[in-house]
C-alpha cells in the first residue's frame, strides 16, 4: 500500500492543539494569555518536554493563530469537497 504522500505530493496532515478564548474576550486578556503561553512554550524545559512527546511547540500571536486556523479550514474544505462526502 503506497503512502498518501507518494500518491498526493505535498500532502500533510498533522494534529495541533491551541488555546482559544470565548468570542468577546477583551483584547487585553487575549494578548496577556497569548504572551504568557508564548513565553512558557519557549522555555527550554517545556520545549524539550514537548519535543520528547513528538510535538513541535510553536507559540506566536493571536493573528498568526487566526491565519493558521483559516488556512487549515480552507485546506480541509477542499479535501472534503474533493472526496464527495455528504452529510446525511
Amino acid at each position: 500500500m503506497p503512502t498518501v504522500a507518494s500518491v498526493l505530493p505535498g500532502f500533510s496532515a498533522e494534529s495541533w492543539f491551541v488555546l482559544v478564548a470565548p468570542a468577546g474576550t477583551p483584547r487585553a486578556i487575549i494578548e496577556r494569555l497569548s504572551g504568557e503561553v508564548d513565553r512558557i512554550v519557549k522555555k527550554k524545559d517545556v520545549s524539550d518536554r514537548f519535543k520528547a512527546l513528538g510535538a513541535e511547540p510553536v507559540g506566536g500571536t493571536p493573528e498568526l493563530l487566526g491565519k493558521f486556523i483559516a488556512d487549515e479550514t480552507r485546506k480541509w474544505q477542499q479535501v472534503v469537497k474533493a472526496s464527495g462526502a455528504k452529510i446525511d
